[in-house]
């Protein structure tokens, strides 16, 4: 049974709490070599691996960025409770409140573990993030990463979608320092100082190299975003366009990445906009491997069919958290998640005030909500399928409780193009959409 099929039954149990218990293909207990202090510790953290499975995405579908913050505890107490009931308890709600009255301080014990193992699953994303934002600037040879450079952003062959010699990176890689100060600063050591090495820490400042990304070694080489703050207005100009990548649309007349047309990079309100367009869906197809996501992993054109649909049952109010309303599995909440993660793409650190990440989240999802809901599921729906139709998901063996990060997208297939998502017509994502 693949892990959507398992999570959609485990979804509909919940819905009608009181069931047999289930089977959960994907708590058992992990066969690692990881060692463990205790038997308390083993048991522990396979049950942190269990929650982290079955509750992130949903976390993510309903709060979006900060989802195990501290702040979000009530909802996360209440998804916890609910995962319990069914998997352990048989349905059994009144168990459950009898043995929470026991240790009053055990369920809020469990909601400080699950969040501080969360950390490190929000860290995965955000990396694996910044790595395929990073790969639209390189030279590529992956079959769906290239249809996406060529159907999104109009370059073909998996070249970069923009060179170190664009006049934007130029520019943005001479944003920080005064020049002529640092010209007279340097201008007495040493000659063997390579010019290209001067140029560029004359530009930095304070001895900082510029980058476009930073990486996991950039602090100790002395290496910072050009991005920086988005103070100055090149760095914002870029900035646009990597918040807003999933929207952007090749051939728009308001904005483009060829310099020649005089155009801005990106308009964030420019008619030509695409609510959704093939490079989050390519996204997607990769996090639904990510740590704590597998349960989205699909298999077949059904799984895809199921997902497109799926949606997560309300919850009451419990004596654990807040009622919680139904929604969809892939909701807006959690599309803004993955966009909000676009944005940081250029800074290292996972809490790095520069990249605004909560502002960019708050904007990507306001952006979203001009849509209605039926429209929007509908759009997601019908592009979702469009995308697996021409890669089809790849067969896959039941995943391990390691949690490694995978690759994702299935095998491909050349297949026909689904021609309502190639000539899609243009969105504006201040309307909704318009069923074709």
């Amino acid at each position: 049974m693949s892990c959507l099929k398992y999570k959609l039954i485990n979804t509909n149990r919940a819905q009608t709490q009181g069931n047999k218990s289930s089977k959960a293909s994907t708590g058992q207990a992990s066969t690692s070599s990881t060692q463990h202090s205790s038997y308390t510790a083993y048991i522990t953290q396979s049950l942190m691996r269990r929650l982290g499975r079955s509750l992130t995405p949903e976390l993510i579908a309903r709060i979006g960025v900060r989802w195990h913050n501290a702040v979000n505890k009530g909802v996360i107490a209440a998804l916890i409770r609910a995962d319990m009931i069914v998997v352990d308890m048989a349905g059994d709600d009144a168990l459950y409140d009898k043995l929470r009255s026991y240790n009053p301080k055990g369920e809020a014990d469990v909601v400080k573990r699950f969040a501080r193992s969360a950390v490190n699953a929000e860290r995965q994303h955000r990396e694996n993030m910044a790595k395929i934002v990073r790969s639209l600037f390189a030279k590529t040879y992956e079959k769906e990463l290239n249809y996406v450079k060529e159907s999104v952003f109009g370059v073909k062959d998996g070249d970069p979608i923009m060179t170190k010699e664009h006049p934007v990176i130029l520019k943005l890689l001479a944003t920080k320092g005064d020049v002529r100060q640092s010209l007279l600063q340097f201008s007495f050591q040493s000659t063997l100082l390579l010019y290209d090495d001067f140029v560029h820490v004359a530009r930095a400042g304070n001895g900082k190299r510029l980058v476009l990304f930073e990486a996991a070694d950039s602090a100790a080489l002395g290496e910072t975003a050009a991005s920086g703050d988005q103070t100055e207005d090149i760095q914002q100009v870029f900035m646009d366009l990597l918040s807003n990548l999933f929207h952007f649309k090749a051939g728009s007349m308001a904005y483009s990445l060829e310099p020649d047309r005089g155009v801005p990079l990106y308009l964030k309100h420019g008619s030509d906009n695409t609510v959704l367009n093939e490079f989050f869906f390519y996204v997607l197809s990769k996090a639904v491997n990510w740590q704590s996501m597998l349960t989205l992993t699909v298999s077949s054109m059904e799984d895809v069919q199921a997902l497109a649909e799926a949606t997560y049952v309300s919850r009451p109010t419990s004596r654990s958290g807040p009622e919680l309303p139904t929604i969809p599995y892939i909701s807006k909440t959690f599309v803004a998640y993955f966009e909000a993660w676009l944005g940081h793409a250029p800074y290292y650190r996972t809490g790095d005030v520069r990249a605004k990440l909560d502002i960019r989240f708050q904007a990507a999802l306001g952006e979203l909500n001009r849509i209605k809901d039926d429209d929007f599921q509908k759009y997601v729906a019908r592009k979702l399928k469009a995308w697996y139709k021409k890669f089809p998901p790849a067969a896959r063996v039941d995943a391990s409780d390691t949690e490694e990060e995978g690759e994702g997208g299935g095998e491909g297939g050349e297949g026909s193009a689904d021609q309502a998502v190639n000539d899609e017509p243009a969105i504006p994502l201040s309307e909704g959409e318009e069923e074709q």
